[in-house]
């Protein structure tokens, strides 16, 4: 389960740490809640891949720890 922690800060002054689940975040391609993935097609970029948010649902494995997006995947299809 991907997580985050931020300080608190109050007054200039950190009081504490806020921990908890990644906050959820929408699927650039179907729309849905729970997006924890990226797509990792080559592009150039400061990355150097897509980097378009996918949930489970749309994201294509391509290999190890490699997930393309629906539009990506289908390029590399035709080749």
């Amino acid at each position: 389960m991907p997580r985050f922690s931020r300080p608190i800060i109050v007054d200039g002054v950190q009081v504490g740490i806020a921990c908890g689940r990644e906050p959820d975040r929408a699927c650039s391609s179907c729309g849905g809640f729970g997006a924890h993935k990226l797509c990792d097609y080559p592009v150039k970029s400061k990355s150097g891949t897509c980097d378009r948010v996918l949930c489970k649902q749309c994201a294509h494995p391509v290999g190890r720890d490699r997930d393309y997006c629906p539009a990506h995947f289908r390029l590399s299809q035709a080749r």
